[in-house]
């Protein structure tokens, strides 16, 4: 049934009927509903679109797919439902709609997780650079002889760089728990 379902997807629905049941006023060139591109990079076609940004292209499907990030089966079973199409009889839109929901939790679960992940790394490097700058202070000024006078970098190394070390290992360790 799923060959039929998406037959019959593609032969009842345009993209400009797409695009307008989710609320975007369809037109030849637009901004990217994917996206949210500002410039006029979305192309709009009878059955299909192209992003000529990053997106890509595809169909009626693939477009609700990408827009709601749902899975295929998903897809078909939402555009059945928002649109009437009655290919599908054992769902309803409410149930349709709860997945939705659901799906769009995950994705922003992720996205926060994503965003941890780029911030853990990001402290981790800093302080990973500022403990190699101790550490070639350390080296570079180390004195040559017992009478030799202390670099201030010398002193600020043996000063700051045992806990430069333990701060690093512990963002370090912030930093795997997203691995």
């Amino acid at each position: 049934m799923r060959i039929d379902a998406v037959q019959t997807i593609k032969d009842s629905l345009t993209m400009r009927d797409v695009l307008e049941r989710y609320g975007y006023t369809a037109r030849r060139r637009m901004p990217c509903p994917l996206h949210c591109g500002d410039g006029d990079n979305f192309e709009v076609k009878e059955k299909s679109y192209c992003c000529h940004s990053r997106c890509g292209s595809g169909d009626v499907i693939s477009f609700v797919q990408k827009l709601f990030d749902l899975s295929f089966p998903d897809t078909l079973r939402k555009i059945d439902a928002d649109f009437g199409l009655n290919i599908y009889g054992d769902h309803t839109f409410e149930e349709l709609r709860q997945s939705h929901y659901k799906q769009m939790a995950i994705k922003a679960e992720r996205e926060r997780k994503k965003r941890e992940k780029e911030q853990a790394n990001k402290e981790y490097w800093a302080a990973f650079d500022e403990w190699k700058r101790l550490d070639d202070n350390r080296r570079i000024y180390r004195p040559k002889s017992p009478d030799e006078e202390l670099h201030p970098l010398f002193v600020e190394s043996l000063q700051k760089l045992t806990h430069q070390e333990y701060f690093v290992d512990c963002l370090d360790e912030r930093r795997r728990q997203y691995a």
